[in-house]
């Protein structure tokens, strides 16, 4: 059978195999002095004009989203944190809030914080606040991952991220300092330390 003739339409185009079978090819821009590349596909579930192109528009939408997905700027958990930071000390937050946040910064794990935050699940995270467990109280792990989880919060402002990993996993229990019950000898050196003091001249 002779193929039909080529037909353009804006950045692809549509040949003509046979009634009901035609080849989509569409053309991506490609990087500084490169040629742009032709992505090509087959077409064989519609005959008709209408279908086909309809088919190529789907197909250049397709190929153009995954264009733009490899090129966007990958942010990872470590630079997202350090730019809520600079973003915490330009907006004016305390000076003792920004230093808490960098101690927090430095608790971030290796594996972590190289992560790209639009691939974090809810189960990293949970497995972040187990590794940080064996070494650090309940209540610091609580305040990291309140921290970092605030920062994404801003990513999601910023539009880096859609959902929040860190909002679905599960922090410990907070605990609540053990305070023990004062004896009556300690009781009774209060007393004496108060005369004292009212001795004193």
């Amino acid at each position: 059978m002779t193929t039909k003739a080529k037909r353009e339409y804006g950045s692809g185009s549509i040949t003509w195999l046979g009634p009901r079978r035609a080849r989509l090819r569409v053309r991506l821009p490609g990087e500084a002095g490169q040629r742009s590349k032709v992505v090509p596909t087959a077409h064989r579930d519609h005959g008709g004009t209408g279908e086909a192109k309809t088919a190529l528009e789907a197909f250049t939408s397709d190929l153009a989203v995954a264009d733009a997905r490899s090129k966007r700027t990958v942010h990872t958990v470590t630079d997202t944190f350090n730019a809520y930071l600079e973003h915490c000390e330009r907006t004016g937050s305390r000076a003792s809030t920004v230093e808490s946040y960098r101690m927090v910064g430095k608790r971030i794990t290796p594996a972590l914080g190289a992560t790209p935050i639009d691939a974090l699940t809810p189960r990293m995270v949970d497995d972040f606040y187990t590794e940080l467990g064996e070494r650090l109280a309940p209540n610091t792990v609580r305040i990291t991952g309140v921290s970092i989880g605030a920062a994404l919060n801003q990513a999601i402002k910023w539009e880096w991220l859609i959902v929040n990993p860190f909002s679905k996993a599960t922090l410990p229990a907070k605990v609540k300092p053990e305070r023990t019950a004062m004896t009556v000898d300690d009781l009774q050196r209060m007393v004496d330390h108060a005369y004292t003091k009212d001795d004193d001249p």
